[in-house]
């Protein structure tokens, strides 16, 4: 394939991946953790303490819509903090929010784009009272004015910018990776999956960190690999950075980090390199327990040691506002408990193909290539072991099984050229693409378009 038509395809893969991600500015971001972290944002901004004790919610109706912003309070039973106590979530310490603060503090770094004093979330709560939401958003925004649409777009772009960069990020990465370990062909399939991937276009339209951190572990890896590759330590510089970015977004990245290097250390020349990395990754980590224990008092989040099933029983004592969130945790927490195992692939079939990449490389002793099958294994382990069971937690593993998917569509391509015409094993594999993209986005659709905390199918 010749550069300016890889680039062509590349460029059209990228406006299919923002068409697909674009609604996340005009989405309601009012409740659950978005406004966690866009009420700390705030915070950053405004030099106030990093909780959600020292905040409250006040509603502004700007040209007849209404958003949510974030002030200080020095009330603490009026602070969001209190409300999630009051809702059985009492995980939130009241010196110091146990998450690290890189995620918030991109979101409020922003906020100056549209010259705000205050970061805003778009409200509609009729939506979430309706029985089909995702339906009611739809039929919502037909009706709106584009000079409305445009404005709701604007008040939340500090908010909803951040996690639509980031799978962008994510999409570039796993294209130049496929590109940099196969060829043209596979990092073409490798981009058009990652753009119809549900879990992906879901956390990309949602105020939550997990894009980002995703997008930090992958371009980690990226740099490693490319060191390996060239024989150049130059490229461990950014792979060092892209550690301490990771860790600074969510403390969950150590252990996949540390797990994926550490296995992928085995029998590896560059062994002492890979231990130096997971060494620095403990000190980055050391360093925020550190913070969190002066501040706390105690090493680690409270978050860890929380009941999650009793607080399932604590949110249906609540009344009827608290009703959706309450079925929320109930269907996180009562899920299988493997469910990240099987999930990715009856969500998004198509990963499927990647069982015949692994099942190819398994035989071979590749040591760059063994990270697309070690960082999905390590990634479904760690957080099997979680209490709630989400979709958005398989994120990190989602970009090395697209990468693996899509050796195995370009394995299958290239047996169909081998009875048919050449155009043929292309056509097939992209109409295959795209059958089972538009699959995935119908599953995810009512979960998406209804301000769902999460995906249920």
């Amino acid at each position: 394939m010749g550069k300016w038509k890889f680039i062509l395809a590349v460029t059209l893969i990228i406006a299919l991946a923002i068409s697909l991600r674009i609604y996340s500015f005009v989405f309601p971001h009012d409740h659950g953790d978005q406004i966690i972290y866009a009420a700390l944002a705030q915070n950053i901004a405004d030099s106030k303490p990093y909780n959600i004790w020292s905040t409250k919610i006040v509603k502004t109706n700007l040209l007849n819509l209404n958003f949510l912003s974030y002030k200080h309070c020095k009330n603490p039973n009026l602070s969001i903090g209190n409300a999630f106590k009051n809702g059985g979530i009492n995980i939130y310490e009241k010196k110091l929010f146990y998450r690290p603060p890189l995620f918030p503090f991109l979101i409020q770094s922003t906020k100056y784009v549209d010259c705000n004093q205050h970061i805003f979330s778009f409200e509609l709560s009729i939506m979430r009272h309706s029985k089909r939401p995702d339906i009611f958003f739809k039929s919502w925004i037909k009706k709106q004015p584009f000079e409305n649409l445009l404005f709701i777009a604007k008040k939340q772009l500090p908010i909803a910018l951040p996690p639509f960069l980031s799978s962008l990020l994510i999409l570039t990465g796993i294209i130049y990776l496929s590109n940099f370990l196969f060829d043209k062909y596979i990092a073409l399939w490798a981009g058009f999956i990652a753009a119809f991937s549900p879990v992906d276009i879901f956390c990309a339209s949602r105020v939550l960190p997990d894009s980002l951190l995703t997008a930090f572990i992958l371009w980690l890896l990226i740099f490693i690999i490319i060191s390996f590759k060239n024989k150049n330590k130059f490229f461990l510089i950014p792979a060092f950075l892209f550690t301490a970015l990771a860790i600074a977004v969510k403390e969950t990245s150590v252990p996949i980090i540390t797990g994926a290097l550490l296995i992928g250390s085995y029998k590896n020349k560059n062994k002492r390199l890979l231990l130096t990395l997971i060494v620095f990754a403990f000190l980055c980590i050391g360093v925020w327990c550190l913070i969190l224990k002066i501040n706390n008092g105690c090493w680690l989040p409270a978050a860890w040691k929380f009941n999650l099933n009793i607080a399932n029983l604590n949110w249906f004592k609540n009344n009827n506002t608290n009703a959706s969130t309450a079925l929320w945790y109930k269907l996180t927490t009562q899920r299988s408990k493997f469910f990240h195992f099987y999930t990715p692939f009856t969500l998004y079939p198509i990963l499927l193909f990647s069982l015949f990449y692994y099942i190819d490389i398994f035989k071979k002793e590749k040591v760059c290539q063994n990270f697309i099958m070690i960082v999905p294994l390590i990634t479904l382990i760690i957080i099997t072991l979680l209490q709630a069971k989400e979709f958005r937690q398989i994120m990190p593993a989602y970009p090395f099984l697209i990468i693996a998917s899509a050796c195995g569509l370009e394995k299958l391509r290239k047996k169909i050229n081998v009875n048919f015409q050449p155009i043929a094993g292309f056509v097939i594999i992209l109409f295959i693409i795209i059958a089972v993209g538009i699959y995935a986005f119908s599953k995810i659709a009512p979960s998406l378009f209804g301000n769902a905390g999460d995906i249920f199918i």
